[in-house]
């Protein structure tokens, strides 16, 4: 796989913001108007602080999230985002995508995360040990004009200093 620089991570998350926003608005978003928006947007993982101070600088590469329950709700923030590669990138190997074409897994996560809009994230339970973590949490999602909602419980492993999805069981 080819490495993607911090500069590109960057551009192409400011990009990606630009579509979001243009998506929630309606109206075509010039990218410097992104850049301008952004600043003030709430993040999509719904802890109510902006974005470039809460998700933004995990899918950009500068920091990594220090615990399970920041993962969550970045690859939550990367899915709204339309952020694919981060999505790929902080699941673990042994996952069952990890086996799909990655092209094909892609363009499924873009695919979702375009059709879809993320009304809301809510964290029901939190539980971390050395190297295992869980997070059970509810998401509401719309598709279609159709409002849905399910609950997840998640389970991550540490590697090194790095937290990955691993696996999840439907609630």
């Amino acid at each position: 796989m080819q490495e993607i620089s911090l500069v590109q991570k960057q551009n192409t998350c400011e990009f990606l913001i630009a579509i979001t926003l243009e998506k929630w608005y309606k109206f075509p978003i010039k990218l410097q108007e992104a850049k301008a928006l952004k600043a003030h947007m709430c993040c999509p993982c719904k802890s109510q602080k902006n974005y470039e101070e809460c998700c933004k600088p995990y899918h950009t590469g500068e920091l990594q999230p220090a615990d399970a329950l920041l993962l969550m709700r970045s690859r939550y923030s990367a899915y709204a985002l339309g952020l694919a590669e981060y999505i790929i990138e902080t699941t673990h190997p042994t996952h069952p995508e990890i086996g799909k074409k990655i092209w094909d897994w892609r363009e499924d996560i873009l695919r979702f995360s375009r059709d879809t809009e993320f009304v809301d994230l809510e964290i029901l339970c939190f539980e971390e040990q050395d190297h295992e973590a869980f997070v059970t949490f509810t998401a509401s999602l719309k598709q279609q004009d159709k409002d849905f909602c399910y609950t997840e419980k998640s389970l991550f492993e540490k590697q090194g200093d790095l937290w990955l999805y691993k696996d999840a069981e439907f609630l």
